[in-house]
C-alpha cells in the first residue's frame, strides 16, 4: 500500500505536468451506482464503493477544479437510490459542500422523490446555501435522469464511476487532451 500510493503520487506529478495546457472536458459525470461502485453485498450491508463513492466526491471536486473542469454531475440511478447509504450523502453534502470556504454551487435534477425526506431536505438546503456562489463551478446532483449520463457520453465530457484514484483520473483526461488534439 505505501509503495503504491507513493508511485501514484510520483505518477499524479509526472501527469500533472504532461496536462500543462492540454484540452480537458467541459464536464464530468460519475455515475453512482451501488452495483457497479463496489462489490455486491448481502441486504442491509454497506460495499466499499458504497461508503467511498460520497466521500470520495470531495476529492474529485478539488481534482476537477485543479484540472479546470468547472462542470460535475453525480449521477444516482433511482432504483440506486433506493439501496444506497444515503445518510453519508447528506453528512458529505451537509459537512462539505455547504461550508462558506466551498465554492461549487448546486443543483439538483431527477427525480428527488425517489430519496429519503431526510435526504432531500439536506439536498434542498445545500442548494439554497450554495445559490449564490459566483466562482462558476455547478455541481448538478441528478436522481434517476438518464440525460445526464447521455450527454456526458457526447465526448465533450467524461463519465467515472466513484472508486477511482487521483492518478487514473489524470490518465483519463490525458487520453481525452489526446483525442481533443488527434485531426479529424
Amino acid at each position: 500500500m505505501i509503495f503504491r500510493d507513493a508511485l501514484d503520487r510520483r505518477c499524479v506529478r509526472r501527469l500533472r505536468a504532461q496536462l500543462a495546457g492540454a484540452p480537458v472536458p467541459r464536464h464530468v459525470v460519475i455515475a453512482m451506482d451501488v452495483y457497479t461502485d463496489g462489490p455486491r453485498q448481502p441486504a442491509g450491508r454497506t460495499g466499499a464503493g458504497q461508503r467511498y463513492g460520497p466521500e470520495h466526491l470531495d476529492a474529485v471536486l478539488g481534482w476537477c477544479a485543479g484540472a479546470g473542469i468547472r462542470r460535475v454531475t453525480v449521477a444516482l440511478g433511482r432504483s440506486s437510490a433506493a439501496r444506497y447509504p444515503l445518510e453519508m450523502v447528506e453528512r458529505v453534502v451537509a459537512q462539505r459542500l455547504t461550508h462558506p470556504a466551498h465554492r461549487w454551487r448546486l443543483h439538483l435534477a431527477g427525480g428527488l422523490d425517489a430519496l429519503p425526506d431526510a435526504t432531500r431536505r439536506a439536498l434542498w438546503l445545500a442548494e439554497e446555501v450554495t445559490g449564490s456562489r459566483s466562482a462558476g463551478y455547478e455541481l448538478t446532483v441528478a436522481v434517476g435522469s438518464t440525460e445526464q449520463l447521455d450527454a456526458g457520453r457526447s465526448g465533450q465530457d467524461m463519465v467515472y464511476r466513484p472508486g477511482f484514484r487521483q492518478v487514473q483520473f489524470l490518465r483519463a483526461l490525458r487520453a481525452y487532451a489526446m483525442r481533443a488534439t488527434m485531426p479529424a
